[in-house]
């Protein structure tokens, strides 16, 4: 474990983002050359949320918000507003982790 965690915070050179759910890309906050600290706002997707009520399937659109998970340089933004997205296919963000922390 130790060995795993110490290459991926040393040697492993970049981040691909990829969205964590399927939606449509409403905003990008950040842009290549940007500094990012963990916490910062990367993107904004539209999503279904899907709920069952009373034996009735409800849908409603909602807007969802994702952070950095590590300080870093984006070196490379391959979507744009309005882009159609599905969970863990296309990256949208190349992000250089700062060395010494876990991506």
């Amino acid at each position: 474990v130790v060995v795993v965690l110490t290459y991926m915070a040393f040697i492993v050179p970049s981040v691909n983002i990829k969205p964590t759910l399927d939606g449509k890309l409403v905003e990008l906050f950040v842009g290549e050359g940007a500094m990012v600290k963990s916490g910062d706002k990367l993107y904004s997707l539209e999503v279904v949320k899907k709920k069952w009520v009373n034996n009735t399937l409800e849908e409603k659109a909602a807007v969802e918000t994702f952070t950095a998970k590590a300080n870093g340089t984006v070196l490379k933004v391959t979507a744009k507003p309005g882009d159609k997205v599905k969970k863990g296919k296309e990256t949208m963000i190349v992000l250089d982790h700062k060395k010494g922390t876990l991506p």
